[in-house]
């Protein structure tokens, strides 16, 4: 197929691209203010969550079987100071992507996360009931709502936790909590939050499995375990040879965010992969060894 892809500069689209292409796809990628990191033979295009007619010229243009939309504005407690701008890039720009795709009766793919939950009786499938919390997840569900009057050409895929490699000054949350383990420890971290944490990897090639397979509606690719921050943090200070006590559990309370969080969260399916992903230790090992580079840390 010949494939859109938005956001392909991010942590998804940097490794969904190159799955892609050794399965022979075409890709079409969106270019914004970062280059695309990657060696694959590609076209580029411009695009602009901020900017209706970039949405459209970029989906028109690309010519494409299928879209991946995976740009967002994704800074959860961003999205809560600038409800707005969350509203323009999550809401309006996706609904613009998806309308222009179906003109074409192109296949859509969003990416979507486990915060259109609220967090009050998880884990969740793919029929519960959305009620997000905070305005990232109540944008990210407008987008939902968009890609899915595609019907039969739209699979909505919700992920949580990734765990992968940041940019230059824009590291991830293990990259963030590795660095304040070993430079600025005891680190808080919340007891009370609980989620998957999923290897970009594994996600990656999941979308891949259910795009090769046609999958249309709700799927959740996530990994079995669901654990607390606290839990994860205490894991990756045990891998990074730190004290044991340089991460300190408290209830998410008392780290004052802006945005709510769902606490008692997590993603579970009723469509298990083929793609199986390793147990977290193992494949945050792999992470730590592969990552977090002293230079990094």
């Amino acid at each position: 197929m010949r494939i859109a892809i938005t956001g392909a500069s991010g942590l998804l689209g940097r490794h969904l691209i190159p799955r892609l292409v050794a399965k022979g796809h075409e890709i079409v990628a969106s270019k914004h203010s970062r280059d695309i990191q990657t060696d694959q033979p590609i076209e580029e295009l411009p695009f602009d969550l901020n900017d209706d007619d970039s949405i459209i010229h970029f989906v028109e243009k690309s010519d494409a079987d299928l879209l991946i939309h995976s740009a967002a504005f994704s800074d959860v407690d961003g999205c809560d100071r600038e409800p707005q701008k969350a509203e323009r890039m999550n809401a309006v720009a996706s609904g613009a992507a998806m309308d222009e795709a179906r003109k074409t009766n192109m296949r859509l793919v969003y990416i979507s996360t486990d915060y259109v939950f609220d967090g009050a009786d998880g884990p969740y499938d793919e029929t519960s009931q959305p009620n997000p919390i905070n305005e990232y997840g109540r944008t990210k569900l407008k987008g939902e709502v968009a890609a899915l009057r595609g019907g039969a050409q739209a699979l909505v895929v919700r992920a949580a936790g990734f765990l992968g490699p940041g940019l230059p000054g824009k590291p991830t949350f293990a990259e963030r909590t590795a660095q304040k383990i070993l430079h600025e420890a005891p680190v808080k971290v919340a007891i009370d939050q609980k989620s998957n944490i999923t290897p970009i990897e594994f996600l990656s090639e999941g979308i891949v499995e259910l795009i090769e397979d046609g999958a249309i509606g709700i799927r959740h690719v996530a990994p079995n375990e669901i654990i607390s921050r606290y839990e994860f943090a205490s894991m990756l200070a045990r891998l990074l040879g730190a004290p044991h006590d340089a991460v300190q559990g408290v209830p998410y309370a008392e780290l004052n965010r802006e945005a709510q969080r769902p606490l008692k969260g997590g993603l579970i399916t009723q469509f298990p992969l083929d793609t199986q992903c390793p147990p977290l230790e193992k494949a945050l090992e792999a992470f730590k060894d592969r990552y977090l580079s002293a230079d990094k840390t």
